[in-house]
């Protein structure tokens, strides 16, 4: 018998977030861009090399959402998990 540990996000996967949550999520980058490390692992698939400079394209993409789409569900969730781990890392 094979047990999968997998952590609890917040945030579960959707294919639509609203209007409010996006910018909820850009203003949480917008006041936490000055203090983030310059690099991070969110987990075995997903490294940001320069954090930095993820977080400055990921504002400038939600400062262009007018309305929600399914297309970009994907797009966003990661958007949500590299949140998510820059609240663990900012925590310590």
């Amino acid at each position: 018998m094979y047990l999968l540990f997998v952590r609890k996000r917040i945030m579960e996967f959707r294919s639509l977030y609203s209007l409010e949550e996006l910018r909820q999520l850009r203003d949480w980058f917008v006041s936490h861009r000055e203090n983030v490390p310059q690099q991070i692992r969110v987990d075995k698939a997903t490294y940001y090399k320069d954090v930095p400079f993820a977080i400055e394209s990921i504002i400038g993409i939600l400062d262009n959402v007018k309305e929600t789409n399914e297309n970009f569900g994907g797009l966003y969730y990661t958007f949500f998990l590299l949140k998510e781990k820059l609240e663990e890392e900012l925590k310590d």
